[in-house]
């Protein structure tokens, strides 16, 4: 596929997309996962947290299921732990593997 660049240095795929700056990097995605400090299942999930964020460059953001049954309300999430993808819509509830949660990115 043929690039488009203009003056400065700005890429795009040729006729696709806006100008992005050489130096910039993929926007991350944004994973929200819904927890709570005394769920068992909620504290294993950290290291598979913490290698999805370093592997895969996405944003984990942790919401405390006490002091957002809204939010949880919002997005149809019954369990914790739960993760959910706010671009796709995809979740997942309970214990899951890396590569369950990989599939929702």
């Amino acid at each position: 596929m043929s690039q488009c660049v203009g003056i400065l240095g700005f890429r795009r795929p040729f006729g696709l997309g806006p100008l992005v700056h050489p130096l910039e990097k993929k926007p991350r995605t944004q994973i929200l996962w819904f927890s709570d400090p005394e769920c068992s299942p909620c504290r294993q999930m950290v290291p598979i947290i913490n290698r999805l964020q370093r592997e895969e460059n996405v944003e984990v953001t942790k919401y405390l299921k006490k002091e957002n049954l809204g939010r949880m309300d919002q997005y149809g999430i019954k369990s914790i732990p739960s993760f959910f993808n706010p671009e796709t819509g995809e979740k997942l509830e309970g214990q899951v593997s890396f590569e369950q949660l990989k599939s929702i990115l």
